[in-house]
């Protein structure tokens, strides 16, 4: 089934640093800040649910 278009606002920042061996990041997004209803097209059950709303993330990795 068709779709309708639409447009996501989106951001994140990162802060990176070292730790011993390693590069540690620390990562805070934040997705879908407008909270638009939206259906992926090639999603298998978009007729069912939309994707996800407005939602906030806190990443922490490290690289060795």
């Amino acid at each position: 089934t068709p779709t309708d278009g639409y447009g996501l606002l989106k951001a994140y920042i990162s802060y990176s640093f070292p730790s011993g061996a390693a590069l540690s990041t620390i990562t805070a997004r934040f997705d879908n800040a407008t909270n638009a209803l939206y259906r992926n097209h090639l999603s298998l059950i978009k007729d069912l649910v939309p994707e996800m709303g407005r939602n906030f993330r806190l990443l922490y990795n490290v690289k060795f």
